[in-house]
């Protein structure tokens, strides 16, 4: 089942990225990888993802800011938002609507979140 949906992995770490790649790749999705904030961001702004997936902690930014921008840009994307347990972090995801991970990742929670989040975006899409 390989997808089609256009899926941005956003981490500065080199671990964190080699996990959900792995994770990513077994589910067989493939991915557009970008270790920085301005570089996903001007990636965010030319074509915004399906599928967001990002470390909250990206120097002077966050995660959450990248969620935000690609909303306020009219598009659909879901996120999922990847970083230490930080209660405060936790509820500013779940008020807007963005799943938070906690690391060390569960990579079968991820996979599972993964493709519950985009068979939810095919859904509210072809309806």
């Amino acid at each position: 089942m390989t997808s089609s949906r256009r899926i941005l992995v956003v981490t500065p770490t080199p671990s964190v990225a080699r996990s959900v790649i792995h994770c990513l790749s077994a589910a067989r999705y493939r991915a557009i990888v970008r270790a920085d904030f301005l570089a996903a961001r001007s990636e965010i702004d030319e074509h915004a993802p399906d599928l967001l997936v990002t470390e909250v902690r990206l120097g002077a930014f966050n995660g959450l800011h990248l969620a935000i921008r690609a909303r306020g840009r009219g598009a659909h994307t879901q996120t999922i938002v990847i970083g230490a347990p930080d209660s405060v972090l936790e509820a500013e995801a779940s008020r807007q609507e963005i799943c938070y991970l906690t690391l060390p990742l569960d990579e079968d929670m991820f996979v599972v979140t993964t493709r519950r989040i985009l068979q939810q975006a095919e859904s509210l899409s072809s309806a």
